[in-house]
C-alpha cells in the first residue's frame, strides 16, 4: 500500500467526527494514540482543497517529532505519521487509500 523504504510510517483511520476507526501501527508499535492524532488534526485544521473542485482536502502538522499529514473525505479522515516528516510524494498513495474507505464507509452507512 505505502513505500516499504519509509520506515515508522503509521496510518489511522477516523470517522468524520474524529472517532478513531482503525490504527495501522508500524514496526509493530504506534508512535502516537488516535486520541493524539485527532486532536493535533483538530488544532491543526484548516484543511485545504487538494486540487480546485476536489472534494479531499489535506492538512500538515508537526508533533514532537512526528510530522502528520491528513486528508479529509466524505466520510474518513485518514493521517499517515512518520518520524521523518512528510512530503507531497506519499499524498498520491493516501487519497488513493482514503477514497477507498470512502466507498466502503459509504456502504455501511447506506445500509
Amino acid at each position: 500500500m505505502f513505500p516499504k523504504e519509509r520506515r515508522g510510517l503509521s496510518v489511522y483511520i477516523f470517522s468524520r467526527k474524529g472517532v478513531p476507526l482503525l490504527a495501522l501501527p508500524a514496526e509493530g508499535r504506534l508512535p502516537m494514540e488516535p486520541s493524539q492524532v485527532e486532536g493535533v488534526l483538530a488544532v491543526a485544521g484548516g484543511f485545504d482543497p487538494l486540487d480546485e473542485g476536489e472534494d479531499y482536502r489535506r492538512t500538515r502538522a508537526r508533533y514532537d517529532e512526528y510530522g502528520i499529514l491528513g486528508l479529509r473525505g466524505e466520510h474518513a479522515v485518514v493521517a499517515m505519521v512518520s518520524p521523518d516528516g512528510l512530503g507531497d510524494d506519499l499524498l498520491p498513495e493516501l487519497e488513493r487509500f482514503l477514497k477507498r474507505c470512502d466507498r466502503r464507509l459509504r456502504r455501511v452507512t447506506t445500509r
